[in-house]
């Protein structure tokens, strides 16, 4: 699992480094949005709860807009 985040955060950077060179803004929130309401889809298909799901989920996005912001900022 933390191999897994890692890998999520080294992609973030990347992503980052996407957003800076085209424009965008590190939050996108429709985007954000629409991600997390699949994931709570697709997490009560397995039992698993929406408030536990969006606590888990919120701290990952908010670790990777920080690295992109990091990575925008250089």
């Amino acid at each position: 699992m933390l191999r897994l985040l890692a890998t999520r955060m080294e992609i973030s950077a990347e992503i980052g480094k996407f957003k800076k060179a085209h424009g965008m803004t590190a939050l996108q929130p429709a985007r954000y949005t629409s991600m997390v309401d699949k994931r709570l889809s697709d997490g009560a298909a397995r039992g698993l709860g929406k408030d536990f799901l969006r606590g888990i989920w919120a701290a990952i996005h908010e670790e990777s807009v920080r690295r992109q912001i990091d990575e925008m900022s250089k």
